[in-house]
């Protein structure tokens, strides 16, 4: 990467560039073009901030950025190549070492061995035995009775416009954020789930498969809804 800031750097100085210039110019940050030009990496945040950064200074300065950005790539492959093949070499003597701390292993698993079968020799005389005492008659408990697992609550959001909602499954928030056009999106409560919609003529909403209408009396303002096991069966 070094080679790569020293075009950079080179370029900037044949058109009389500062680099003070060059951020005002490409909203670049100063710390930025100063990594670029000095090829750290690890001056930015990820990877594909550098890429974007080296692809808008590039331009600016009428140089190709495919091309720097080959550069980049054949620089990383050969760093890959040459640490695999310095792999290679340490597993080579790593494997010297393994068969050698094998056979000293094997030596002292069958002296232990032989300790062990001479120790157990020695003690295997006989002993007085006890008699066994009679086992306690078991007595088979009854079982409790079993509740009946209530139906869990099942929300399923459908979007035909792009639509923000928040969803609490028994007072856990389990999402947050946009649902969007033509995306189906389910959650599952043992208690009630809270809906929170932001427009509610963008969403289909079914509870355990039924249809809910939210729109009745919602606008484009936030509107909240909850949902319990009455909301499934009202008689009960």
């Amino acid at each position: 990467m070094k080679q790569i800031g020293e075009i950079l750097k080179k370029r900037r100085e044949e058109r009389k560039l500062r680099i003070d210039d060059v951020k005002v110019d490409t909203y670049i940050s100063k710390k930025y073009i100063v990594a670029l030009e000095e090829g750290r990496i690890d001056g930015f945040p990820a990877e594909v901030y550098y890429l974007g950064f080296l692809k808008r200074y590039a331009v600016y300065l009428k140089l190709n950025p495919d091309e720097l950005i080959s550069m980049y790539y054949n620089s990383v492959k050969q760093k890959e190549e040459t640490k695999n093949q310095q792999g290679s070499v340490r597993g080579a003597g790593n494997s010297r070492l393994l068969r050698i701390t094998a056979s000293t292993i094997a030596v002292f698993a069958v002296t232990a061995l032989l300790l062990l079968l001479l120790l157990t020799h020695k003690r295997n005389e006989p002993e007085n035995t006890v008699p066994e005492t009679a086992p306690a008659r078991a007595v088979a408990a009854t079982p409790a009775p079993v509740a009946a697992e209530k139906e869990p609550l099942v929300l399923n959001v459908g979007a035909f416009k792009n639509s923000w909602i928040k969803v609490v499954a028994d007072d856990v928030t389990v999402f947050e954020g946009i649902v969007f056009t033509d995306t189906t999106k389910e959650w599952t409560a043992r208690r009630r789930i809270r809906l929170v919609v932001g427009y509610t003529k963008g969403i289909n909403v079914k509870l355990n498969g039924k249809p809910v209408n939210i729109s009745k009396n919602g606008s484009q303002e936030i509107n909240e809804f909850n949902f319990t096991a009455k909301s499934v069966n009202p008689g009960k």
